[in-house]
């Protein structure tokens, strides 16, 4: 099942590690992906902290973390072509992780809650 925050995320864990993604409403808000940045396989992302950045055609901004976890595998495409970001699927991984502080999946919507917090955007 998949979870979501408030930085339009959605979260999808087995066990004690999670694959990160960015919905649907936060890849249309973008627009065309200039420039991204992503962390290195073993860092460590921090809960609520910058763990990349990326510039676009309508903003640019920091990408932040919805729970604490060490990064064990990045979508390279996206890093090599940050325009495919485009064409990628609302169902494509940025990010797979593990450690994952599972405490900090508390804090995250189901989807009805993800959908009631858009309709008050």
């Amino acid at each position: 099942m998949k979870k979501f925050d408030k930085n339009h995320f959605w979260v999808e864990v087995s066990g004690n590690t999670a694959k990160i993604g960015l919905t649907s409403f936060k890849l249309s808000d973008l627009g065309t992906l200039n420039f991204v940045n992503l962390p290195e396989v073993g860092t460590n992302i921090t809960k609520g902290e910058a763990f990349g950045s990326y510039e676009s055609s309508k903003t640019t901004g920091d990408f932040i973390a919805p729970f604490t976890a060490k990064v064990t595998k990045v979508n390279q495409t996206l890093l090599s072509d940050p325009s495919s970001f485009d064409m990628m699927s609302a169902d494509e991984a940025i990010l797979e992780l593990d450690s994952v502080n599972e405490t900090d999946l508390n804090d995250l919507m189901t989807q009805e809650s993800y959908d009631t917090y858009l309709e008050s955007l």
